[in-house]
């Protein structure tokens, strides 16, 4: 028997409808979509191109309507990180009054280097934000396998209540109160992943992927302490957990993209097919951010380089070429 909390979900890709799909197994969904084309096909056949093979449960009550979210308990944001102002100008044209709002974008604006709590806060600041991260490829929770996450938030009491409410005995919930480290880690794991796919995409071994990863983690480290996130937060599932998964595995949007350019594929080409591709937007913010915190983030500025264009080699003979220091 479902319970009486209400989740809104606007964002309709791969991860908002395995969103939907696990939440509505205990609670009252409802999706939003943008788009007549997404929501005729998922109406008409409770199935969608963006997770083959899953079918959704007729529960889920679905609409092109924003302001049907405003029953809502709790409304998820699941969509691209350069497109989440635009969601929140939306929701804040409409009549919602959102009473909490989780942000699952994993990502940082271009034009201002925000985090997507910044932005949120910016629209609402009076309502409750979280955020929802970790390791979490969407097919395998659409399709009920095992599956951890962190729910940030400054309220212990909440995040725990919510928490227990969304979750499943597959979908299993950890807290922290760190939402900028939570954030920071699911945006710059996006880097390393396409640095990590160039390392396999140009067959340089794990010896080399596995190098990466590491001292990806630890410019994460670094820009999060100077932000003023908790180092713990990046040696749990938000951090070094989705770094783990994201670096691993052609599934990953972003290490996948790595890795048809450690191949040779044409850039330009790539770029114009890669739209989801967080890390390729968010890089140079995240360099910027560096800068500005007087940090040395070596692989992320190599991985800006290879998007900008310069040659794979000559940016890896740049990195190898480095002074060798003692690790921190």
């Amino acid at each position: 028997m479902k319970n009486n909390f209400r989740v809104g979900i606007i964002g309709t890709g791969s991860w908002g409808l395995a969103l939907a799909k696990v939440f509505s197994q205990k609670n009252k969904v409802s999706l939003f979509f943008n788009t007549k084309k997404n929501f005729g096909e998922l109406n008409k056949n409770r199935a969608s191109k963006f997770l083959p093979g899953i079918k959704f449960s007729k529960d889920i009550f679905l609409s092109l309507d924003l302001n049907d979210l405003d029953f809502c308990d709790v409304i998820f944001i699941v969509v691209p990180a350069q497109k989440f102002r635009e969601n929140m100008q939306s929701l804040k044209k409409s009549k919602v009054t959102p009473k909490n709002l989780i942000l699952c974008s994993k990502g940082i604006e271009i034009k201002t280097n925000c985090l997507m709590s910044e932005i949120s806060e910016e629209f609402f600041p009076k309502v409750e934000t979280m955020v929802l991260s970790g390791p979490n490829f969407a097919n395998e929770v659409a399709l009920g396998l095992p599956t951890a996450y962190v729910l940030s938030g400054r309220n212990k009491s909440r995040i725990k209540e919510i928490g227990s409410l969304i979750s499943n005995k597959t979908f299993r919930p950890y807290f922290n109160t760190d939402i900028i480290g939570t954030q920071l880690g699911g945006a710059v794991k996006n880097i390393i992943a396409i640095a990590c796919g160039i390392v396999v995409g140009k067959e340089l071994g794990e010896n080399a992927r596995s190098s990466i990863l590491t001292r990806g983690l630890q410019e994460l480290v670094y820009l999060g302490k100077k932000m003023g996130a908790k180092k713990d937060t990046f040696f749990g599932l938000s951090g070094i957990g989705d770094l783990n998964l994201s670096c691993s595995s052609v599934n990953s949007r972003n290490f996948n993209f790595g890795f048809k350019l450690g191949e040779g594929k044409n850039i330009s080409k790539l770029k114009k097919e890669n739209y989801l591709v967080e890390g390729l937007h968010s890089c140079n913010a995240v360099i910027e951010l560096a800068e500005k915190f007087k940090i040395d983030m070596p692989i992320t500025k190599a991985v800006k380089q290879v998007i900008s264009g310069e040659k794979i080699s000559e940016v890896i003979n740049k990195l190898l070429s480095r002074p060798f220091q003692f690790e921190e």
